[in-house]
């Protein structure tokens, strides 16, 4: 309970409830705030990748073609049983074909655990993830 993540999950969903409304002077700073989140991601990511060793690549080729083909159509599958529309079935196919979290990395790390094919798993799927993640936009019917 001590974890400040938590901590502002708890605080906004009250904040909401309660319909409290947070002053200009306020919420443009934290607007402005949150805006920045995919550029310092990218960021971070550079900074996680930075330096280390690539083996294994063909391995995590291999893995990273379960979140690029795999999970993307097991997510179809699952859009056509729930009948979804389309913004509820193209949200759920693009989740599933999201790259793989940093978070995996430091994970790995830890508890020295597949420590490169790991990070050239986060490599792969995040450099590729321009090219797949549109694939899917189109075969969606976004383009």
């Amino acid at each position: 309970m001590k974890n400040p993540l938590i901590i502002s999950i708890f605080s906004g969903i009250l904040l909401s409830l309660i319909r409290i409304e947070i002053p200009p002077a306020i919420s443009t700073p934290l607007h402005m705030l949150g805006s920045t989140t995919s550029t310092v991601a990218v960021f971070m990511l550079g900074v996680f990748l930075y330096g280390r060793k690539y083996t294994n690549i063909a391995k995590a080729f291999k893995l990273s073609l379960l979140r690029i083909v795999f999970l993307p159509i097991v997510a179809v599958l699952t859009t056509m049983v729930f009948d979804l529309h389309n913004l509820e079935r193209s949200t759920l196919i693009l989740m599933h074909g999201m790259p793989i979290a940093v978070s995996m990395l430091i994970l790995s790390q830890r508890y020295d655990f597949y420590k490169e094919t790991i990070a050239s798993l986060i490599l792969i799927s995040s450099l590729g993830a321009g090219l797949y993640l549109n694939a899917w936009l189109i075969l969606l019917g976004y383009y």
